[in-house]
């Protein structure tokens, strides 16, 4: 009998190994080696194949049918299905990122997409799917009964678990996206979207004031663009427009008459890019089908991978100056200098074109991209219902989280004109006490700093317009679903509340006038019952954090607290640092992106 335990053994060995391969792989391709990642996928593909060999062969058909080490050997040919199943899925995925790569010049060029080199990569990427249920269904049948061994064999399981349930989660919202590709490039009839680039110098709740326009027309993926057409040259052609408002937008009364730059106040895009179609529509007659957002620190993503551009005679445009040059530079008063902003704006969406449709590193800038969108920095709206659903499966939709649990998402207006937004700085910090009761009390403040240079208009600062230096703003508060607010403050002073809901969140606002290098401090509490999960022993806290794109860094702090009694597992809880027996705390500055986070306590 002991001859038959060495297949058993080996197998148990190539598992561990293919294993091995598969972290090697992935770590290769988060640096770049895609060679090498490709040679350890190989490796463990191989490796899960021996591995399900010699479970298969005599020896474990033998040992499969002994009543207490059989159902050790069933869960281990489970798991190397799973592992084997995984390889494959790997394998192809690398094969078809690297196919887009060696297919730059080839898939997109010349302001157009190749859709019948596109849709088979579609497909192919597609197919994943089923290789990828299998795994999950093959680790599902582990049951990690065994005596002796069982143990082993679930915390086995959970650990491919770990790494499998994001990868099919990724794929099955990322696959509604990759099929509407074709249709969004037009395949079987012309479509046509308003490109707008946001100017974070002047917030929206849903980014930047959209700094330059223009229409993109596609059809079986050929791509042609108007001339941009610069915000501050519309407003001077028709200065107020009525169009009729969109449904669930407390911020746009029916029947009044607004500017274009002021469509998109709603946080969601699917509010506000509805808005920014009429409002175009009724300034330009042209209906479009959809709407493509990005800001400024967005596009320098792109600029960052594919260089930079010369807007001549003014020199060059790069991921370093592209947001200071076209968010804040408003100090000259010069029509030489008005000129050189006007010509940027105009220079800014076919900057975009190119550094998106030529160049390569497609793969690149599509992740780029996705980033920019998890950073609210980038959004699409499509009038079709079941392309903005795909939209949205992949965080690229613009709107609000419909997380269930704790959520924080403040943000800021300008109200007067002003490009002071640009010098903003802010901080948000959340303090949290869970109760006994599994509720929390949340005390959010978000601190606001008008860092501004001094006045250089000349005369007196008269408190709004392009030159102003003071930030004349409202905060936007959205709260949790079912939160008991217990009040609001502005540097201490307790303030009046008018409660409003879009979009499914409940939320509030406060205006404030900012002096050049002054600062507020707007503070906001509320409860929420049953925040809180208890589960096997445990108490489970979920928190979503969403982040508004400004121009600067931004710093965040999340602390905690919870009763004695119950301990912080660390293992679970990704993200969050120990700061004593019953605290804890997460941080992140710089750009901040949408979190989930997840608390986990043991008792």
């Amino acid at each position: 009998m002991g001859a038959l335990l060495v297949p058993l053994v080996r197998a148990v060995g190539d598992a561990q190994s293919a294993k091995d391969g598969l972290v090697a792989a992935e770590q290769n391709i988060a640096a770049g080696n895609l060679d090498q990642a490709s040679s350890d996928i190989k490796d463990a593909q191989s490796l899960a194949r021996s591995a399900q060999s010699r479970l298969n062969g005599v020896s474990g058909s033998i040992w499969s049918a002994v009543p207490v080490a059989g159902s050790a050997v069933r869960d281990l040919r489970h798991l190397a299905d799973a592992l084997s199943g995984t390889a494959d899925v790997a394998g192809e995925a690398l094969a078809l990122k690297q196919e887009v790569t060696a297919s730059d010049g080839a898939l997109i060029a010349n302001n157009n997409v190749d859709l019948a080199k596109l849709k088979p990569i579609i497909e192919r990427a597609s197919a994943l799917a089923a290789p990828l249920k299998s795994a999950t269904k093959a680790l599902a049948e582990v049951e990690g009964t065994a005596p002796f061994v069982g143990y082993q064999i679930i915390a086995k399981r959970d650990e491919a678990l770990k790494h499998l349930a994001p990868l099919q989660s990724t794929f099955l919202t990322a696959e509604p996206a990759l099929k509407a590709l074709p249709q969004i490039l037009g395949e079987g009839g012309k479509k046509k979207y308003l490109l707008a680039i946001l100017n974070p110098g002047e917030l929206r709740y849903s980014g930047g004031a959209p700094l330059s326009l223009a229409e993109m027309t596609a059809r079986d993926g050929k791509l042609k663009f108007s001339a941009p057409a610069d915000l501050s040259g519309l407003n001077r052609k028709g200065a107020l427009l009525n169009w009729d408002a969109v449904a669930d937008n407390p911020l746009h009364s029916p029947g009044t008459a607004i500017r274009l730059s002021n469509s998109t106040f709603n946080p969601n895009w699917s509010i506000s890019g509805e808005e920014l179609l009429r409002g175009w529509k009724e300034q330009t007659g042209t209906d479009c089908d959809g709407v493509l957002a990005i800001d400024l620190p967005g596009l320098s993503r792109l600029f960052k991978l594919s260089g930079p551009v010369d807007v001549a005679p003014y020199g060059q445009l790069s991921a370093d100056n592209l947001v200071s040059e076209l968010a804040g530079s408003y100090d000259d008063y010069t029509p030489e200098a008005q000129k050189r902003r006007h010509d940027l704006n105009d220079a800014i969406i076919p900057a975009f074109r190119s550094r998106f449709l030529s160049g390569g590193r497609y793969s690149e800038k599509l992740t780029a991209l996705r980033d920019a969108g998890s950073a609210r920095q980038f959004a699409m709206y499509f009038r079709d219902p079941s392309v903005q659903k795909a939209m949205a499966g992949i965080g690229l939709d613009g709107d609000l989280s419909k997380a269930e649990g704790d959520y924080i998402f403040v943000s800021t207006q300008n109200v007067n004109g002003s490009k002071v937004d640009f010098f903003q700085q802010r901080t948000v910090t959340a303090s949290i006490k869970i109760g006994e009761d599994l509720s929390v009390a949340n005390r959010v403040v978000m601190n606001l700093n008008n860092v501004t240079p001094p006045y250089a208009g000349g005369g007196e600062d008269r408190k709004f317009g392009y030159y102003t230096r003071w930030a004349g703003i409202t905060a936007g508060i959205f709260l949790p679903n079912d939160a008991d607010v217990i009040g609001a403050r502005v540097n201490g002073r307790l303030v009046r509340r008018t409660n409003m809901e879009t979009g499914g969140r409940t939320f509030f606002r406060r205006p404030m006038m900012i002096p050049p290098n002054g600062k507020r401090n707007l503070a906001y509490s509320y409860t929420l019952a049953n925040a809180v999960r208890s589960e096997a022993g445990e108490w489970i806290y979920d928190l979503h954090l969403q982040p508004q794109s400004i121009a600067g860094p931004q710093a965040w702090t999340v602390i905690v607290t919870w009763p004695a009694g119950h301990t912080l597992d660390p293992a679970k809880s990704q993200g969050w640092k120990s700061t004593g027996a019953t605290s804890a705390e997460f941080t992140m500055s710089g750009v901040p992106t949408n979190t989930d986070l997840r608390l986990v306590l043991s008792k």
